[in-house]
């Protein structure tokens, strides 16, 4: 099986759990890891299984995943899985639900066989940590409670979960 993981990233979260991904489909499979502006639409038909990766940005994907994945051509043969980083508190699963959401509608309008997504915290950039702080009205007490917790991941433990995702998503495909 060809698999190709592509991603966008802007501090590295996204970057390191690609990395994890596409550690792990190579252990059996031809993959190719490429950053997302290194590919268009017409690049994933070369493959059996295409991992997109991005970082949310205000709930959503980030602009040039989006503008790759808007551009997906309909009932295309390739299998689709995503993955995001978030700066999300953990306890917040509204952004969680509202990325994924977004995959399974960009899969669903273009008939795309879609098999799942995997998500983790990423350490926040400090510009946006203080946006966040800000826009969520958080007291330093809770801020800081936040970021002592994101600045923690992707953690290891972050990019095991994310190899074992990408694991079972080959398992289903075979």
């Amino acid at each position: 099986m060809k698999v190709l993981v592509t991603y966008f990233t802007m501090t590295g979260n996204t970057e390191k759990i690609a990395k994890a991904i596409h550690d792990e489909v190579s252990k059996e499979h031809e993959a190719d890891l490429k950053k997302i502006d290194e590919v268009g639409a017409d690049t994933f038909k070369e493959y059996d299984l295409v991992f997109v990766g991005t970082p949310a940005h205000a709930g959503d994907l980030a602009g040039p995943v989006k503008e790759v994945m808007n551009s997906l051509p309909k009932s295309p043969k390739y299998k689709l899985a995503g993955f995001y980083t978030h700066m999300a508190p953990i306890w917040d699963k509204e952004v969680q639900d509202a990325l994924r959401g977004a995959f399974e509608k960009i899969a669903k309008e273009k008939s795309i066989d879609y098999r799942g997504t995997y998500n983790c915290m990423g350490n926040p950039d400090p510009n946006v940590a203080k946006m966040v702080k800000e826009a969520r009205k958080m007291p330093d007490d809770e801020f800081n409670e936040y970021l002592e917790e994101a600045i923690k991941h992707p953690s290891l433990e972050d990019e095991q979960k994310a190899r074992e995702f990408a694991k079972e998503v080959l398992s289903k495909i075979k």
